[in-house]
């Protein structure tokens, strides 16, 4: 006797919607430049601590895959992965190149709801947005310090 489960079951197990994964996008902010000579020709998460590079401990604690970037405008032209013209659209994951990713910071990151900034003293550390089709990466660069000051709820990393 085989058990088959009530057709509206598996119609709504088939459209049960799934939450979208937020586009992350490694930053990096003015304090870019207190990381000299380490960052000076390259990107701030270029730099290796231990055995991964910065963007690397992102990727690794939280399970993405990082294809923006949002650099110096110096380092714009060399940097491969800066997709600045390409737009972008729903919910946007900004995350501080200068950051160290650990599983602290991993956890609070995964916790975080939409709009909310993750900030460390003064320093926006991550931040979780929802932006429309005609943003693009260089819109949010533009939009970084205003980010920073969002009304949103902000919380304080336990770093």
């Amino acid at each position: 006797m085989q058990l088959r489960a009530p057709l509206f079951l598996l119609f709504a197990a088939m459209t049960r919607v799934r939450p979208v994964r937020p586009i992350p996008i490694l930053f990096e902010d003015s304090g870019a430049s207190m990381l000299a000579p380490l960052a000076d020709l390259r990107p701030v998460y270029d730099i290796i601590v231990g055995a991964l590079t910065l963007r690397e401990k992102y990727e690794n604690y939280l399970g993405l895959r990082i294809t923006r970037t949002i650099v110096r405008d110096y380092l714009r032209d060399a940097e491969y992965l800066a997709l600045g013209s390409l737009p972008v659209s729903g919910a946007v994951l900004l995350l501080n190149a200068r950051a160290i990713c650990d599983t602290s910071l991993a956890s609070a990151i995964k916790a975080m709801p939409v709009n909310t900034v993750l900030m460390k003293d003064a320093t926006v550390v991550a931040a979780l947005c929802t932006v429309d089709l005609r943003t693009t990466v260089d819109d949010l660069n533009l939009q970084l310090p205003a980010i920073a000051a969002l009304s949103a709820t902000q919380t304080e990393a336990a770093l």
